[in-house]
């Protein structure tokens, strides 16, 4: 009997199935490391499966409906360290809209990115589907539409000059569907500014629930961006990796110790760690490469 086919979220050509998880020891590790409990977002599954596009090399989590609820993000956000206002994209964001007008960041939190860029001349607006979020932003003064992109009303040649998503594709079962939106909602020669976490970097190396349904239905490179230029009018203009921030240090020092001990043993990992460790908290992560990838897009 055949494999199913399992259409690829940016081609809709096949995927290969790499990995199968069951559920079960997934929840028992959302409570024990979060206190949370994610039995309902499973909708009744007992396991989920992770394919890749041979075309982009995107991998994808399936089935769609495990996509994390508005209630699960609730239950996250009481975590202090799941929400870090000021981000090292957003630096990076600010040097590349200078010439901007108009930018709206989707999925914007609590609005330090929008506060910033209009601090910085910009007219700018977040676009937020948490009416918590979206009426404590309000409540500061900064400027927020409760919407979804969908939802968002467009003209002929767009709206806006820059278009920004930080952490947000890696959340999203129907990628293709953000890009249409971005695209109508752009200028022709408008910016598309995204940043996700970088699958090739020291995540694949750790253990991370997070990086799984129900908070992560998608997972980027390098390649899968640049591949969006054979599928839409985009054209990719650069792609940045960042460097080793020090609340990522641990997970860091995780997949360094997990990468020796499987090439070399476990009595060198344990006797390298220290060592490591120290180079790391003097300054030496900033060599390293860290967590995320930001890529600067341009609608043609």
């Amino acid at each position: 009997m055949s494999a199913p086919f399992v259409s690829s979220p940016i081609t809709g050509t096949n995927g290969a199935l790499i990995k199968s998880y069951p559920v079960s020891p997934l929840v028992e590790k959302w409570k024990k490391q979060l206190s949370i409990d994610v039995s309902d977002e499973f909708n009744g599954f007992h396991e989920f499966h992770l394919y890749e596009c041979a075309e982009t090399g995107l991998r994808f989590f399936r089935p769609e409906s495990l996509t994390g609820s508005a209630n699960l993000y609730a239950k996250l956000e009481k975590h202090a360290w799941y929400y870090t206002p000021r981000r090292w994209e957003h630096a990076m964001a600010l040097k590349d809209i200078r010439k901007c007008h108009s930018v709206l960041e989707v999925g914007c939190g609590h609005g330090e990115f929008v506060k910033d860029a209009i601090a910085e001349g910009h007219t700018a607006v977040g676009l937020e589907t948490n009416p918590v979020a979206a009426a404590k932003m309000k409540a500061e003064g900064i400027p927020c539409i409760e919407s979804s992109i969908e939802a968002m009303p467009t003209s002929k040649n767009g709206t806006v000059d820059c278009l920004c998503a930080f952490q947000l594709l890696e959340h999203l079962p129907d990628p293709l569907s953000f890009f249409h939106n971005a695209l109508r909602l752009l200028r022709t020669g408008g910016l598309l500014l995204v940043c996700v976490p970088n699958r090739l970097s020291f995540l694949r190396y750790i253990d991370n629930i997070l990086d799984l349904p129900p908070h992560h239905m998608l997972q980027w490179t390098e390649r899968s961006f640049r591949s969006l230029e054979k599928h839409l009018p985009l054209k990719v203009i650069r792609c940045r990796f960042e460097p080793l921030a020090a609340v990522h240090v641990s997970g860091f020092l995780e997949s360094t110790r997990s990468r020796i001990a499987t090439n070399c043993g476990a009595r060198t990992a344990a006797f390298l760690s220290l060592p490591i460790k120290v180079l790391l908290k003097i300054g030496f992560r900033r060599l390293c490469t860290g967590q995320s990838l930001y890529v600067l897009l341009q609608k043609l």
